[in-house]
């Protein structure tokens, strides 16, 4: 082991640090020697085997293996192909010229010197004992100082590479073999330890055995020693590399990504693309800076292309029609057009009925061979994620393997689902502006406006063991900014949202779908009042300008335990109605609208209900509603209305407050939008 070991460290240290972070000056004019320095380290490091095999035979074979011409002084050689392998490190600081700014260079000096203390010790160690022939066991304070300065090598290394990024931890993982050498740095440090341990542990204690005993240790029961600590120290390697691998993967090869983040970066970069090909791309990069994937493509239905939807015609099914970007190195961001995938494939309709993430294998579990298409072979798919809108399939995500090597996992795809959503919400919103702008007149566009918006609302209200909820919103224009929405917990718990998004339009409507789909996001991962409003907070801040404001109140109804979890920001009050008083009790709870300041925060209330209770959330298009006389709708004409009919149902109390309403305005409609959302109690 120390032979072999000796022999390929130094050509393993020059090749890496040719290579790293990119190729020096010197890797493509001088290939043919790091060649012929390869050939050179394998033939001494046979040579050495063959010393080494001969000196346990016997003396005789010893004797006659030395008196062959240059067999000693190839054997003395080898000191020199190990000073150069292990010298290479100290290229990195005479060749700064890869480096960009002066604090790189200061940072790979620092490298450097930290290379020098550790490994000019252990060059001078192997000079002294090959000049000298001192031997290890009557001199053994020779060693101490190298080995205990040896570990500020790789330690340096760690601080230049890891810890301040300086020479590219991105560019690491989209090198093949540069991340190879990095990513299975720990296992020759592995077999180091390895080495240490049988060499200065196990044969110690091996030849202390023999020696309490009374007997010499032979070939044979050597042999047998080094079997059995090689297959334990391989069995251990075998259990922990894999572990140990995923967590360097994790902790240091792959950037940690926060959902929130990710999303908030897609909005702001999406924002300023201005086709679907310019946005598809931005998208694929934006995956890539967070999970790092080798190829990212996007199939799409005919209809979002430009043309109209395809017919099977002499033969030929309809098409997704789309393109891919390859990462990697020295690919980064090319493109691979003209792909297609046929519409009425097994694969289409099976993502259709399960919009799921969709591990890609040759063979699928009902027999179907899905990845052996041609299209799929080019865009070397692992996962498969649907672009889902309503019950529209738009078309399909692929991606390729992680340049990490390891498996896309629960945590990824849940974000590439959730950009899944915001791609589909936008690729549906550009199918609904072309036709807008193909039928040419604002009416037509702002119509096909309010389609998108009342496709964003829940379409029927959820049931719930105790629970009567009923929900509705009439924009003041075609498009409006009001939204309310449903979200089942579990069996007892329903969240229930309500904003209103500041002024109308498209603008307002385009606001409230990424509004829509950041609270989808949020509570998947956390349902808590305060955090969900945080977290919204914070996705409006940044994604929108300044004049981009909503407010939103968000609350949690738990039917096992009768109990209101709510956060309000900026909304009217909603009010409850106590069935065992006839009380009308306005809940004044809230906080900064949503947008205003990015560091808001949004504390939780929590109230009880009895059987026969009622709350009711709405906008202020209801209170702010003006008749012909200037007056306004009001507080007290809803509590009353409340007070009247708040022991009735959800439906009852719902068409009670829009009749008062529509007397009130008369022949007039109302200005702002209005919205109503009642929740019951039985």
């Amino acid at each position: 082991m120390q032979t072999i070991g000796s022999s390929a460290a130094g050509y393993l240290c020059l090749c890496f640090f040719l290579e790293f972070p990119t190729p020096t000056r010197l890797s493509q004019p001088a290939r043919w020697l790091k060649q012929g320095y390869g050939w050179v380290t394998l033939f001494l490091g046979l040579l050495s085997v063959t010393n080494f095999t001969v000196r346990l035979a016997s003396f005789e074979a010893t004797h006659w293996l030395h008196t062959v011409p240059l067999v000693n002084e190839l054997l003395s050689a080898r000191i020199i192909t190990l000073w150069i392998g292990l010298a290479s490190p100290f290229g990195l600081y005479f060749d700064r010229r890869r480096t960009q700014t002066p604090e790189q260079a200061r940072r790979l000096k620092v490298f450097t010197v930290g290379s020098a203390v550790g490994v000019i010790p252990v060059l001078l160690l192997i000079l002294a004992t090959y000049t000298f022939k001192l031997n290890a066991e009557d001199y053994p304070w020779l060693y101490v100082l190298p080995i205990a300065l040896f570990p500020l090598f790789p330690l340096s290394f760690a601080y230049v590479v890891v810890r301040h990024r300086v020479l590219g931890i991105q560019q690491i993982l989209r090198s093949g073999v540069r991340y190879l050498f990095v990513s299975r740095g720990v296992i020759v440090l592995e077999c180091l330890v390895f080495y240490f341990l049988a060499r200065y542990l196990v044969f110690p204690l091996v030849l202390w055995g023999h020696s309490l005993i009374g007997q010499r240790p032979t070939l044979f029961s050597l042999s047998l020693w080094m079997v059995a600590t090689g297959s334990a120290f391989f069995g251990l390697a075998f259990f922990i590399n894999p572990r140990l691998q995923k967590t360097i993967d994790r902790r240091f090869f792959r950037e940690a990504y926060k959902v929130q983040q990710v999303l908030s970066d897609l909005a702001a970069s999406v924002r300023q693309a201005t086709n679907i090909d310019e946005m598809l791309r931005r998208v694929a990069a934006t995956v890539d800076a967070a999970l790092h994937v080798k190829t990212i493509g996007f199939l799409l239905h005919p209809s979002l292309l430009g043309s109209p939807a395809e017919t099977i015609t002499n033969g030929t099914p309809p098409m997704l029609r789309g393109f891919a970007c390859r990462f990697g190195p020295n690919t980064s961001g090319i493109v691979e057009s003209e792909l297609s995938f046929p519409l009425t494939s097994p694969l289409i309709a099976r993502l259709r009925r399960e919009p799921e993430p969709f591990d890609l294998e040759p063979e699928s579990t009902d027999g179907i061979p899905y990845g052996k298409h041609p299209t799929l072979r080019r865009l070397d798919s692992h996962l498969l994620i649907p672009l889902v809108s309503g019950d529209n399939l738009l078309g399909v995500f692929s991606l390729g393997p992680k340049l990490s090597g390891e498996p896309y996992t629960s945590e990824d795809k849940a974000l590439l689902m959730t950009v899944a959503e915001s791609v589909a919400l936008r690729l549906d919103n550009a199918q609904l502006v072309r036709r807008l702008t193909a039928e040419a007149t604002l009416r037509r566009e702002l119509e096909i406006a309010r389609e998108m918006q009342q496709r964003l609302l829940p379409s029927a209200p959820p049931r719930l063991p105790g629970l009567d909820v009923v929900g509705v919103s009439f924009p003041a224009n075609d498009v409006g900014g009001d939204y309310y929405d449903f979200l089942r917990l579990d069996m007892y718990r329903l969240a229930v949202a309500i904003g209103d998004v500041a002024g109308h339009g498209i603008s307002s409507g385009l606001l409230m779908a990424l509004a829509k789909g950041g609270l989808h996001n949020q509570v998947r991962s956390d349902t808590d009042p305060s955090a969900v409003m945080a977290a919204m907070n914070q996705l409006i801040a940044v994604s929108g300008s300044r004049r981009d404001l909503m407010t939103l109140t968000y609350c949690v109804i738990d039917t096992a335990t009768q109990t209101i979890a709510m956060a309000n920001a900026g909304h009217p009050p909603a009010y409850h109605y106590h069935a065992d008083t006839g009380l009308v009790e306005a809940i004044e709870h809230g906080a900064y609208p949503l947008g205003v300041r990015r560091h808001s925060h949004y504390p939780t209330r929590c109230l009880t209900y009895r059987p026969g209770d009622t709350v009711v959330f709405y906008t202020d298009g209801l209170i702010e509603a003006r008749n012909a006389a200037g007056e306004v709708f009001g507080f007290e004409r809803l509590e009353t209305l409340l007070a009247h009919h708040g022991n009735g149902s959800a439906a009852a109390l719902q068409t009670a407050i829009l009749t008062a309403l529509r007397a009130f305005l008369g022949d007039l409609t109302a200005e702002d939008d209005v919205t109503l959302v009642i929740l019951h109690f039985t």
